[in-house]
C-alpha cells in the first residue's frame, strides 16, 4: 500500500468531470508536497500535475492541500490520487492572479486580474471584503461590477469554509459538494443541527451514512432525531418488502431493532410523529396501520384514481353498454371466437 501524500498547489486546469459523482481529472501547479523528490530537477515546481479524486467543489484558481497517494495510471501516466483537500484562501500575488481569472470569477480574465494585483498588490483580499468600491479605480470596473466581484469573493470564500467544517464533521468530499449544493452557505449548520436530515434531503444519503455523521459531531443515542429517522428508515425498509405501511408493534420492534434504544423511546416518538404530522395512524384495518405521511397520500390519491377509473363517463361509448353486449363485441372482434370464462372475468 502506498503512503499518503500531501501536495499543495493551485489548480490549473479542470481537464474532466462527471456531475453526477463529481469525479475529477485536474491538472495543478504544486507549490510544496511532504514527498522530497517531487521537486528535484526532473520535476521542478513549475511543472504541472494529474489529480484525481472527488473534487466537484474546485475550480481552477483554487488553492488546495491535497492529501491522498502517487498512482501509475497505465495510459496516463503517474496521477496523484486524492482521498481529501483543503482549500486555502490564495494570499501570493501569483495566486491571487489565478484565483481571480478563473470561473470563480465571470468577466476578469487574466489582463484584469493582472492589473488588479498590480494596483493593489496582496492587500486586495482586505480591499475586496472591506472596502470594494476601490476597485472602480481600474479602467473597465464599474461600480456594479466591483459588486460583483466581491460577491463572486464572499461565495468562494463561504464554500472554503463550508468545506472545511463539514469534512471535519466526517463527510467525504463528493457527499460535501451535494451538501453544498442542497443547503448552499448554511450547509455545516443544517448538519450541526440534525445530521439526520440528509438522509431525506440528499439523494444517496441512507440513515446508516447520517448515523455515522451524526456520531462523529455528538448526537446522543437516544436523540430525539435519531429514533425518528431510525422510524422514518424502517417504513422506507418495508416499501422495498412491498408494504406500504406497518403494524404499530411491527415498527416499533423493527425501529428498536436497528436503533439498539428501549422500546418505550420509540413508542414515545412515533407519538410524537404522529402528532408533528410525519407519519399517519390509519385504523380501517384490524390494527393500527402507521405510514410515512408520503406513502399515504400516494395509496390515498391511487385509491381515488382507480375509483375515477371505474366510473362511467358520458363520452364513454362503453359506459351504458351491458357486459353481455361488451363481451359479444370482443368476441365478433376476434374471429369467430368466444371468450374463455377467465377472459369474460376480466371483462367483468
Amino acid at each position: 500500500m502506498n503512503r499518503m501524500e500531501t501536495v499543495s498547489g493551485i489548480v490549473a486546469r479542470v481537464t474532466y468531470q462527471n456531475s453526477e459523482n463529481g469525479y475529477s481529472v485536474m491538472r495543478v501547479e504544486p507549490t510544496s508536497s511532504t514527498q522530497s523528490n517531487l521537486f528535484d530537477k526532473e520535476h521542478d515546481s513549475e511543472e504541472r500535475i494529474t489529480v484525481t479524486g472527488n473534487l466537484a467543489l474546485l475550480k481552477a484558481g483554487d488553492v488546495v492541500d491535497f492529501t491522498g497517494e502517487w498512482t501509475n495510471h497505465a495510459k496516463y501516466g503517474t496521477q496523484f490520487t486524492v482521498d481529501s483537500f483543503h482549500i486555502h484562501s490564495p494570499t501570493t500575488k501569483i495566486g491571487l492572479t489565478k484565483f481571480l481569472a478563473s470561473d470563480h470569477f465571470k468577466g476578469i480574465g487574466e489582463k484584469l486580474a493582472q492589473e488588479l494585483i498590480d494596483t493593489f498588490g496582496e492587500s486586495l483580499p482586505q480591499v475586496i471584503e472591506h472596502d470594494h468600491h476601490k476597485l472602480t479605480a481600474i479602467r473597465g470596473i464599474t461600480r456594479q461590477k466591483s459588486e460583483i466581484i466581491k460577491e463572486a469573493w464572499e461565495k468562494a470564500k463561504d464554500t472554503r469554509e463550508q468545506n472545511i467544517l463539514l469534512q471535519g464533521m466526517g463527510l467525504t468530499p463528493n457527499l460535501t459538494h451535494k451538501v453544498i449544493d442542497m443547503y448552499g452557505a448554511k450547509a455545516a449548520e443544517k448538519i450541526t443541527e440534525n445530521p439526520y436530515q440528509l438522509a431525506q434531503d440528499v439523494w444517496g444519503v441512507g440513515f446508516k451514512r447520517a448515523d455515522e455523521i451524526g456520531k462523529n459531531i455528538g448526537f446522543t443515542h437516544d436523540h430525539a432525531y435519531r429514533i425518528s429517522a431510525g422510524i422514518s428508515y424502517s417504513l422506507i425498509k418495508a416499501l422495498d418488502d412491498g408494504h406500504m405501511f406497518l403494524p404499530f408493534e411491527e415498527l416499533t420492534n423493527q425501529a428498536q431493532q436497528i436503533l439498539s434504544v428501549d422500546l418505550v423511546k420509540v413508542e414515545g416518538q412515533i407519538q410524537a410523529m404522529l402528532t408533528n404530522g410525519v407519519l399517519v395512524l390509519d385504523r380501517d384495518v384490524s390494527y393500527n396501520a402507521i405510514y410515512l405521511k408520503a406513502f399515504h397520500k400516494a395509496e390515498d390519491e391511487l385509491a381515488t384514481l382507480l375509483q375515477k377509473l371505474d366510473e362511467p363517463h358520458d363520452d364513454d361509448p362503453f359506459a351504458k353498454v351491458p357486459l353481455k353486449e361488451i363481451s359479444g363485441l370482443l368476441e365478433s372482434a376476434v374471429t369467430d371466437t368466444a371468450l374463455s370464462s377467465e377472459q369474460a372475468m376480466a371483462v367483468k
